[in-house]
């Protein structure tokens, strides 16, 4: 079973799509050496130019260079809510990612949008959700992407040529899955406002995913500006770049900012192999009886891989122990 990306529930054929994977896998790492070939300076300078940058952010000074390491280890994690792991189908993915995702998708890596060939499921209602909105703005961007074709974005994903081979490479992984790197390790997740249930990821999926600050949505016109020397796209071995070109990292390292850092994970997210922990609120759980949560745990961690926990602001610890207390039926859990 695999977390899939755009809000909608994807069946398992992407475990299908192997090879197509390992080709994501290695396009990924050879964007990553041209990322780290970039000359900094040169970067830094440029931006000055355009004034996207008001004075220099290179070379990192040494605590600088200290807070990058300990950013660069932090914690992947996926934000979602008990309610889609209780209701959701085995068969399905889990994600909370909103629907506007294909337009960026399209902008940055050439990802197709709403093809009826290629398409996954759910695409028809999309269309739909989007032609009942007022959005001027997200109608026009719809309309400038042309349906079913891949197209160039910041990288390409190293496209078949066959469309059953496209088709594979897309349930292979090529659609990401929205995540973020939890910079400040806080026990609810990288980006909470997408729910209060935690995904942790294991440490390997960050080398097959790229980031930016913030939502990769709001790059769309700033790719159209300046393409051409901005890199909103960065792998974990080259933070630095988001550092040098974004005003908010300096407050951001400090946990002085609410800006996330969005990740886009390549290749799928396997619930068997790529999921260290998953955390649920007290919030959340209090109303969820043990034999309730054992069908949950049982349905998505049928062997018992995963570490499920319970949370506050302040405490975290197993669900084996929350139960075992019966603080589930503690009154003063309640909102009263």
């Amino acid at each position: 079973m695999l977390i899939t990306s755009k809000g909608d529930f994807v069946p398992c054929e992407v475990s299908r799509g192997g090879m197509a994977k390992d080709i994501l896998c290695d396009h990924l790492r050879c964007y990553s050496k041209k990322l780290k070939n970039i000359l900094r300076c040169q970067y830094n300078r440029v931006l000055k130019e355009l004034g996207k940058v008001d004075f220099d952010r290179y070379p990192l000074t040494s605590l600088e260079k200290e807070q990058l390491i300990s950013f660069s280890r932090a914690p992947l994690t996926i934000n979602t809510s008990l309610d889609l792991l209780e209701k959701n189908d085995v068969k399905r993915g889990l994600s909370n990612a909103h629907v506007d995702r294909e337009i960026a998708e399209y902008k940055l890596f050439g990802i197709p949008y709403q093809s009826k060939k290629l398409a996954f499921d759910g695409n028809e209602a999309r269309r739909k959700f989007y032609t009942n909105q007022d959005d001027t703005g997200v109608k026009n961007m719809l309309k400038s992407i042309p349906q079913g074709e891949w197209g160039r974005g910041v990288w390409n994903l190293n496209v078949p040529l066959s469309q059953h081979k496209q088709k594979t490479h897309l349930y292979g992984g090529a659609r990401p899955i929205y995540g973020s790197l939890n910079f400040t390790k806080s026990l609810a997740g990288g980006a909470s406002a997408y729910g209060g249930v935690v995904i942790e990821l294991q440490h390997d999926v960050r080398m097959r995913s790229t980031f930016v600050v913030g939502d990769s949505f709001d790059y769309i016109n700033a790719l159209q500006e300046y393409s051409t020397t901005q890199f909103p796209l960065v792998t974990i071995d080259n933070l630095d770049l988001l550092y040098i070109a974004n005003y908010e990292m300096s407050s951001m390292l400090e946990s002085l900012s609410t800006t996330y850092i969005e990740a886009q994970i390549f290749g799928g997210v396997s619930f068997q192999n790529d999921i260290r922990s998953i955390r649920i609120p007290i919030s959340d759980i209090k109303a969820l009886s043990f034999e309730s949560f054992d069908k949950i745990q049982k349905k998505w961690d049928p062997n018992h891989k995963i570490s499920w926990n319970v949370y506050d602001d302040n405490t975290c610890y197993s669900v084996e122990k929350y139960y075992e207390k019966g603080l589930h039926s503690f009154s003063f859990f309640s909102n009263g």
